[in-house]
């Protein structure tokens, strides 16, 4: 790739763009600081007064990555904030799916079996944990009260497994031999996620035999 100049006032924001770009249409493999540089039009020596190693850098993408989950969390919960607590943590479940799929590249990086080491940027942890927050305080919202604050984290992580457990499943093409139109689509999964005395549980386990 011929090298552009570079006229960008943020270099590192630039940086982090071009590895967007790099990781969502080669994955995490095929991103490479020399490979940036050439995209940003700058030398390697330039990325490296920003990054100290390409993890370095997947970690400044996995926290844009968790920013926009935050950011479609927000909305999500902007726009259910009328309805029933249940209502607004399926509405956040359904944000979370749509973010995945329509990312895969990013969401594998956000969510890889090996998390990149930061170096000198500190935000991946903190956008991961308000990530984390959107979800525990929709789960206390919607669980009964007096649930105890073990039970409160068990079901966030059970909620999030079901969300992450649907997306990788998706994305690894396992949801297959269903009836009907193939498998069952986020919001059909999403209406069996219910707490623990609900009506719409009961009602579930029913239809399932169960």
């Amino acid at each position: 790739m011929t090298r552009r100049p570079y006229h960008h006032g943020d270099l590192a924001a630039a940086l982090v763009e071009e590895g967007l770009r790099l990781v969502e249409s080669a994955g995490a493999e095929g991103v490479g600081l020399r490979a940036v540089a050439r995209r940003a039009g700058v030398s390697a020596a330039a990325v490296y007064r920003h990054f100290d190693h390409k993890e370095a850098l997947l970690a400044a993408v996995a926290a844009r990555g968790f920013a926009g989950l935050n950011a479609a969390f927000t909305r999500a919960q902007a726009a259910a904030r009328r309805r029933a607590p249940l209502a607004r943590l399926r509405a956040l479940g359904l944000a979370y799916i749509e973010f995945a799929l329509g990312h895969p590249g990013l969401y594998r990086v956000m969510f890889g079996t090996a998390r990149p080491r930061a170096g000198r940027d500190t935000s991946l942890d903190a956008e991961a944990e308000r990530a984390w927050r959107h979800l525990g305080d929709a789960v206390v919202a919607a669980w009964p009260p007096g649930t105890s604050r073990q039970a409160l984290e068990a079901a966030t992580v059970a909620s999030w497994s079901v969300v992450h457990g649907y997306v990788v499943l998706r994305l690894e093409g396992q949801l297959t031999g269903f009836a009907g139109d193939g498998f069952p689509d986020a919001a059909t999964v999403l209406a069996n996620l219910t707490p623990p005395g609900d009506p719409g549980a009961r009602k579930a386990a029913r239809h399932t035999g169960r």
